[in-house]
């Protein structure tokens, strides 16, 4: 998704034009790529639960997941900071995207 978005001008994706400035392009690939990285937790509780897993590893693999999520939610604050002020002056269009966008992602986090 990100690649994507970093590729839109050259590969004429007409919805991405409001993306105004580099910045603002690289801000939006920023955001898709952290929230593509998110994985939910609970997935590998579920696993864990399902199969009986009990040993050094699968207390290796849970730590994992929770450090990962805690470096991942303080991504998506570092992310988020930039995205604000890659917009912060940005004409309408782009603008409007980016609220529609941003909205409910600052909401849930």
């Amino acid at each position: 998704a990100a690649l994507l978005v970093l590729l839109a001008p050259r590969l004429g994706l007409v919805y991405l034009d409001g993306l105004a400035t580099p910045a603002q392009r690289w801000s939006v690939a920023g955001m898709s790529a952290i929230i593509m990285a998110a994985r939910s937790p609970s997935s590998a509780v579920d696993v864990v639960n399902e199969v009986g897993a009990r040993g050094r590893f699968t207390q290796v693999v849970l730590a994992v997941t929770m450090v990962r999520d805690v470096v991942i939610i303080a991504l998506f604050g570092f992310a988020e900071e930039l995205a604000v002020h890659a917009f912060r002056d940005a004409p309408g269009e782009a603008a409007a995207a980016w609220l529609v966008y941003a909205t409910p992602l600052v909401e849930v986090a």
